[in-house]
């Protein structure tokens, strides 16, 4: 779990590995926070899919977040465990 200040960027990096060693995944994964999409990202030649976007997308308080990989004409669709995010207000001193 991660505390974020709101108005932070958040970087969150997915690896796409599959048990088939022949044919790489291929296509995009998708990043979600409940049923809100936070993005669609080309997979690149090495299996990852990074995605940065501002907190503010989220707002305060705490997200749950997963990569859904849909799966290409090689490799089974599969779905990342869950990545915990805590957004906090800026402290106004």
């Amino acid at each position: 779990m991660d505390i974020i200040i709101l108005g932070q960027p958040i970087t969150i990096l997915a690896m796409v590995i599959q048990p088939n060693v022949y044919n790489n995944p291929t296509g995009i994964v998708i990043f979600k926070s409940a049923d809100k999409t936070l993005g669609v990202v080309p997979i690149d030649d090495n299996g990852y899919a990074t995605l940065t976007i501002n907190s503010n997308i989220l707002g305060v308080g705490e997200h749950t977040i997963t990569v859904f990989y849909p799966g290409d004409k090689n490799n089974a669709a599969t779905m990342s465990p869950a990545i915990r995010k805590i957004i906090v207000p800026v402290a106004k001193i």
